[in-house]
């Protein structure tokens, strides 16, 4: 099953912020990787 398989794809900017005095957590890291490698794909 895809989620927004009808969505748009089009190159685009994803941008994630936390704060810098705390450790990232495991799920932020899990989501900004899958984010980072799947959102935008080349």
């Amino acid at each position: 099953m895809q989620v927004l398989a009808d969505a748009p794809r089009e190159a685009g900017q994803f941008s994630a912020l936390w704060p810098s005095s705390r450790q990232l957590s495991p799920k932020v890291r899990a989501f900004v990787d899958f984010a980072a490698e799947h959102l935008f794909p080349e």
